[in-house]
């Protein structure tokens, strides 16, 4: 069973918003240059099927990450960060 992450965990995260068609692609990004392993991770929204985001824990170098990643996103208009997560009492699953 999928486990349910409020947002409120993610407050002092960075957070990169990618489409959902997005996932696999970012997914095997993380997991080819092994960021998966030092936290970053992709959850997907569990209260809007298109929203996705990549999660960079507080204290590692967010903007170098998102400029790495947004060289690479060639492919969608759908990217973009802030600092933490927002979306207030709703929940993600992790990818």
């Amino acid at each position: 069973m999928e486990q349910e992450l409020n947002s409120e965990l993610f407050s002092s995260s960075y957070s990169i918003f990618i489409d959902c068609n997005d996932v696999t692609f970012f997914k095997n990004i993380l997991k080819q240059t092994n960021l998966d392993k030092v936290g970053i991770k992709i959850l997907k929204s569990n209260f809007d099927p298109e929203l996705s985001v990549i999660v960079i824990p507080s204290g590692m170098e967010f903007l170098n990450i998102e400029k790495y990643l947004f060289r690479l996103n060639g492919r969608t208009g759908t990217f973009w960060g802030q600092l933490g997560l927002g979306y207030s009492g709703k929940t993600w699953t992790l990818v």
